[in-house]
């Protein structure tokens, strides 16, 4: 039982890890879309581009350390 207990815990740590990394990957992304978005809206000669609102849906997502 202690065995099954361990290797499931190491197997939620592994996978809370991941999931951390792909958050990271998402955040990169979004940053460099929003570069993106930016130079297109500089090169075609507006302002400052609007930024979108988005509804809360009561939903939080906290960066927590890993070790």
């Amino acid at each position: 039982m202690h065995g099954r207990l361990l290797a499931t815990a190491e197997t939620v740590e592994r996978h809370f890890a991941e999931a951390v990394e792909v958050k990271r990957q998402l955040d990169d992304l979004v940053a460099a879309l929003g570069a993106a978005a930016e130079r297109a809206a500089r090169d075609a000669g507006v302002p400052h581009p609007v930024e979108p609102r988005f509804e809360s849906r009561g939903v939080e997502v906290r960066d927590v350390g890993v070790e």
